[in-house]
């Protein structure tokens, strides 16, 4: 990670995971972990004198030994399957005055299956949405009569996916939109800094999705 005097930031990380996995074949053989690296690199900016941090980054996770349905027994796993995931992400989050807060996501991810006994080699994971996105913004009053109270709204989106390995069965994309209402009692007498309340709402709209 480098940091120019002008707020921005290139930077680049390599990361190796390590998953135990429970359980056996249908021979009795105990399951390898799942192994996997990851390679990222991307740049932040924080214009200079602000609270907001803008982030854009590129991305590339492997996975090796991945547990999928055992084709003969259907009631075990076997240990044959690898998987890459590339994608981009991008972020904004931090003031955009002293009273307005947003936090705002997108990202594009590109699941695919690289070795498969089942034959799904090219397929999409499952439950792995190639798009989602999100926005949320918050407004604090800080002066007045409302001084320490905060209102805030946001919305998901998370794309389409795939319900099975053969890729037949398509989940549909749905939007959730939230908020939350919130208080710092520090406003209302000094000596109670650090006591704040707040009240979250998920799902207002009341939609059903898988």
């Amino acid at each position: 990670n480098y940091l120019f005097d002008n707020g921005v930031s290139p930077y680049v990380t390599y990361s190796t995971s390590f998953t135990p996995n429970l359980g056996s074949d249908r021979f009795g053989n105990t399951f390898k972990p799942t192994t996997g690296d990851n390679v990222e690199f991307g740049v932040k900016y924080q214009p200079l004198g602000s609270n907001l941090m803008l982030t854009a980054a590129y991305f590339d996770t492997r996975q090796n030994d991945v547990l999928s349905p055992d084709p003969v027994n259907g009631f075990f796993n076997i240990q044959t399957d690898a998987a890459q995931v590339r994608g981009f992400e991008l972020e904004a989050k931090g003031n955009i005055s002293r009273e307005f807060e947003i936090v705002a996501g997108y990202s594009h991810l590109d699941p695919k299956v690289t070795a498969s006994i089942a034959g799904n080699i090219g397929k999409d994971l499952i439950n792995v949405a190639r798009e989602q996105a999100s926005l949320w913004g918050k407004y604090t009053w800080h002066d007045g009569p409302l001084a320490g109270l905060g209102i805030g709204v946001g919305v998901r989106y998370v794309g389409d996916t795939f319900g099975d390995y053969a890729n037949t069965l398509v989940v549909p994309a749905y939007t959730l939109v939230d908020a939350a209402i919130s208080y710092d009692f520090s406003y209302m007498r000094p000596d109670l800094r650090g006591l704040s309340a707040q009240i979250n709402a998920r799902n207002l709209t009341d939609r059903y999705y898988v």
